[in-house]
């Protein structure tokens, strides 16, 4: 039998954890020092059952064959710690002791215990300071045949544009906690690709031990990340899988050891699994967003899962259940492991530039998903990030496309999806969302060939002049504004409703001057539809209340006479041809997924 340390119990490491310490333990805030250390004051409670320093032992025993746990902490002063084992129950989770240690020394000194019960769904650890002490960590060890250890080789691939700082400062915190350590298990087996679409980094920025810098055409996510997989293909040794993870991304070293070690152990059944990294929020460290996403059979996106605070012991439990496969589960790639013989068999990102190709990706493959409380990455909340060049122009045309070239979910048809959205945008005269919806279908209609050129980051560029131009709110006009019920739409009768649905909000026929209120309507600036908010308003003020700005809508009949007659020729187009674009897309997929076609598209044979 073998001991491998499965997870180690870590603290703080940058201002930004340390306010949010809960992720780490809940109690008292300790005085950290450094990140090596906690100080505890006498008589203090500490309670290491979290998000990050949990044990979710169901995990564990469902992907590895663990038999046999053992509990290691680092303690200097007197303490008393207490092993606890937890159920899930409907109110809160059932709390069970299974082990005590009591410990007293001058000095800093390792308590260890063996948990042979693990008929349990999540593991922590509390220690109760009965002087003051200093912890300094420690981990959760299992014990595993030599037979059921296989040989791991992974390398990180991330591919960046002009966000040298976040870079720059992941990569040396991975290299100096993993590659540069003396862990054998992980430190010659670890390596780092860095794809960099903007061309912005030297070899100055990014070096080190099996650390590379990789200069990339900007061609995307899509493209980074196709470029990242092919790298790794040629590497030697030829790493076992490929990580592919964001850039502008708070990762800790403990999930990527995590991962690392989950992969050496993984039951025969999930070996070709991806293994899907939570993101939670930058802003709010405490709030999961998503580990596995999917696409309902109407297009509609969801997250797998519930959106949760893991600063509650009951969350961190309900996320680590498994919950029933749904439609087109896909793990996406902001912190995404695959093995290397995915890539060979299923071949390399579809060259959507950027949106869905991690969801593409995911449905092509079809393999199980791996995730746990733990393996993580902290992103900015999309909420803020709302762009008409993206989430009309990227979202819609990549969902036509996607649909048409996916011989997996082909059957479904984006344009039920697609005619709500512009009408929407139309009613709330977001003409510079329409632009780009529009775009979006069009450029679609120009068949897969039109994707065979690089050209994603100039049509980004063009399209950047329909995003919403956002300014303080306090600047807007004063009314009645309250941010509170922003959400919530005002009534409005059948008839109202018919008038405005049939005349565009007053746009297509006649409307009394008498009718028009002559104050602004206030209404949220991204995806919602607020009729009652609308109607007779010829003045609109979008509001985006996470960071309080907002933009300016006027009705413009001109412009909607134009944009409208562009929509319907738009939809006589696609109906006719809608059968033969499908067969184009179908039938070049595989050709636009092969490593020739991205060795052409990323110009590498020119370029070496």
């Amino acid at each position: 039998m073998k001991r491998i340390v499965l997870q180690k119990i870590i603290l703080p490491s940058s201002d930004l954890e340390e306010s949010h310490y809960n992720i780490f333990y809940r109690g008292h805030k300790g005085y950290q020092a450094d990140q090596a250390a906690l100080y505890m004051p006498a008589y203090e409670h500490f309670d290491f059952a979290t998000y990050v320093n949990g044990m979710p032992v169901n995990k564990w025993k469902r992907y590895t064959n663990l038999t046999n746990l053992t509990l290691t902490i680092h303690v200097k002063g007197k303490f008393t710690a207490v092993i606890i084992g937890y159920n899930e129950n409907p109110s809160r989770p059932e709390r069970h002791v299974l082990s005590r240690i009591e410990g007293q020394s001058s000095e800093l000194k390792a308590y260890s215990c063996s948990i042979t019960d693990l008929n349990y769904e999540f593991i922590g650890v509390e220690i109760q300071s009965l002087e003051n002490i200093i912890f300094a960590g420690g981990e959760f060890t299992g014990e595993f045949e030599e037979t059921s250890i296989r040989p791991i080789d992974l390398v990180i691939a991330t591919t960046t544009f002009r966000k040298e700082e976040y870079i720059k400062k992941n990569t040396n915190k991975i290299q100096e906690q993993l590659i540069d350590s003396h862990e054998e298990s992980i430190c010659d087996h670890l390596y780092i690709n860095v794809v960099d679409n903007g061309r912005t980094l030297t070899d100055a920025d990014i070096t080190g031990r099996h650390v590379r810098l990789i200069p990339n055409n900007n061609a995307g996510g899509s493209g980074g990340y196709a470029r990242g997989m092919l790298e790794a293909m040629y590497m030697q040794p030829k790493p076992t899988h490929v990580l592919l993870m964001d850039d502008d991304v708070l990762v800790l070293p403990e999930s990527i050891r995590r991962t690392y070690t989950l992969l050496r152990l993984l039951k025969e059944p999930f070996q070709n699994a991806f293994i899907s990294g939570a993101m939670l929020r930058m802003d709010e460290l405490n709030k999961f967003y998503e580990d596995v996403g999917s696409m309902t059979p109407t297009l509609e996106f969801k997250t797998v899962k519930w959106r949760a605070n893991v600063s509650s012991l009951k969350k961190i439990m309900d996320i680590n259940r498994e919950l029933p496969a749904v439609t087109n589960m896909f793990a996406a790639w902001w912190y995404c492991c695959i093995p290397i013989n995915n890539i060979e068999q299923y071949g390399l990102p579809y060259p959507l530039f950027i949106r869905y190709d991690d969801l593409e990706y995911g449905v092509r493959c079809s393999q199980k998903i791996i995730n746990m409380s733990g393996i993580c990455i902290w992103h900015m909340s999309f909420e803020y990030k709302f762009k008409e060049s993206m989430d009309f122009y990227q979202r819609f045309r990549n969902t036509f496309i996607v649909c048409s070239a996916d011989p997996k979910i082909h059957a479904i048809d984006p344009i039920n999806r697609y005619i709500p959205e512009v009408q929407r945008n139309l009613l709330m005269y977001n003409y510079g969302g329409v632009e780009a919806l529009l775009q979006a279908l069009e450029d679609y209609m120009k068949g897969p060939e039109f994707l065979q050129e690089d050209r994603g980051a100039e049509i980004l560029k063009k399209l950047s002049q329909y995003n919403q131009v956002m300014e303080p709110l306090e600047e807007m006009p004063t009314g009645e504004c309250y941010l509170t019920t922003l959400d919530k739409d005002y009534p409005i009768s059948f008839l109202q409703r018919v008038w405005y649905y049939l005349t565009y909000n007053g746009q297509r026929f006649y409307t009394p001057k008498s009718k028009w209120k002559k104050d602004y309507a206030y209404v949220l600036y991204d995806w919602a539809h607020q009729p009652g908010r609308c109607a007779f308003h010829k003045n609109l003020i979008a509001i985006n209340p996470l960071d309080r700005t907002a933009n300016r809508r006027v009705q413009d009949k001109q412009r909607f006479k134009i944009l409208y007659k562009r929509y319907k020729q738009d939809l006589k187009l696609y109906k006719k041809n809608k059968e033969k674009l499908r067969k184009e897309y179908r039938e070049s997929f595989g050709y636009m997924t092969s490593e020739k076609f991205w060795r052409k598209y990323l110009k590498l044979d020119e370029n070496n």
